[in-house]
C-alpha cells in the first residue's frame, strides 16, 4: 500500500502492494472464492474468516500438518530446556536465557507469533520480568525480508516495469520492518509527495490463516478443560486466538 507520509493517500485511492494467496504465491487483492489460477484462499473475502480457513485447511491437511511440524520443531527444543530447568530447580537461574532463546523461537516462526509476541509483551500478568524485557524487543528486532524481492513485488503489483516510472526518488534500503511487512520511502514523479510504500511478506496471509486455524484446534479444547488455572491466562486465548 502506498500512503503519504503525511498520512493522506494517494488520490486515486490506496495503491495495494500485497501478496495473497500460498506460500510465496502472488493472489488477487481482490474477494472472491478463488485466487489467480484457480487457487482457493483460507480467507475468500481478504478478511479474518475462521469457518472458511477451517474449511480449507481441512480440505488441504497436509500443509496444517506441515506447518504443525514445523511450529513443534521450532518450539521443541524450548519447551525442553523449560522442563529441564523445572526439573533440576534451575527456572529462576535460566530465566533470562530461556526468554532470549524464545524470542529467536518467535522470530523464526514468523509474523503471527511476533504478533502474539507483541501483545504478550505488556502483560507483566501472565509472564516473569525477563520474558516481558525481551518481548518488548520484537517492536524493533523483526527481521527483513529480501530487498530483491520485496522490489519485485512493488513492480509486478503495480504494474510496473520500473520503480523509475512511478518514483522520482525510492529508498534504497527498507526503513522499517513490521511482523506483517517493511516499508520504503519513496517520492512521487507525479506531484513530489513523499510517500511510504509498505510490501507484505510473501506468503504472510496464508501463512497467518494456518497458524491461527492451528492455535483455535488447540485453543478451544484447552479452555474447555481448563487446563488453564489463571483467567488472565484463559482471557488471553479468547481475545488474541479465538476471537471473543
Amino acid at each position: 500500500m502506498i500512503a503519504s507520509m503525511s498520512g493522506v493517500q494517494d488520490r486515486q485511492g490506496p495503491v495495494s502492494s500485497t501478496r495473497g494467496g500460498g506460500s510465496g504465491g502472488r493472489g488477487p487483492r481482490s474477494g472472491g472464492q478463488k485466487g489467480d489460477g484457480g487457487d482457493a484462499k483460507p480467507y475468500p473475502s481478504d478478511q479474518y474468516d475462521p469457518v472458511a480457513a477451517r474449511q480449507y485447511f481441512l480440505q488441504r491437511p497436509w500443509e496444517a500438518v506441515s506447518r504443525a511440524v514445523e511450529i513443534a520443531s521450532q518450539a521443541g527444543g524450548l519447551f525442553v530446556s523449560l522442563w529441564i530447568d523445572e526439573a533440576l530447580g534451575r527456572v529462576r537461574v535460566m530465566e533470562d536465557q530461556r526468554a532470549r532463546e524464545a524470542v529467536q523461537v518467535i522470530i523464526r516462526l514468523g509474523p503471527t507469533f511476533v504478533k502474539i509476541g507483541q501483545s504478550l509483551s505488556v502483560r507483566g500478568d501472565l509472564l516473569p520480568a525477563a520474558y516481558i524485557k525481551q518481548l518488548t524487543s520484537l517492536t524493533d528486532r523483526v527481521p527483513f525480508f529480501d530487498d530483491a524481492q520485496a522490489r519485485a513485488i512493488i513492480l509486478e503489483d503495480l504494474a510496473l516495469p520500473s520503480l523509475s516510472d512511478m518514483f522520482s526518488d525510492f529508498s534504497q534500503q527498507p526503513v522499517a520492518a513490521a511482523s506483517l511487512g517493511q516499508v520504503y520511502r519513496g517520492k512521487l514523479r507525479e506531484d513530489g509527495r513523499d510517500v511510504a510504500v509498505k510490501v507484505q511478506r510473501p506468503g504472510a496471509s496464508k501463512l497467518i490463516a494456518c497458524d491461527l486455524f492451528l492455535l483455535r484446534l488447540v485453543a478451544s479444547p484447552l479452555l474447555s478443560a481448563q487446563v488453564f488455572k489463571s483467567t488472565q491466562c484463559s482471557d488471553f486465548l479468547m481475545v488474541y486466538v479465538l476471537g471473543h
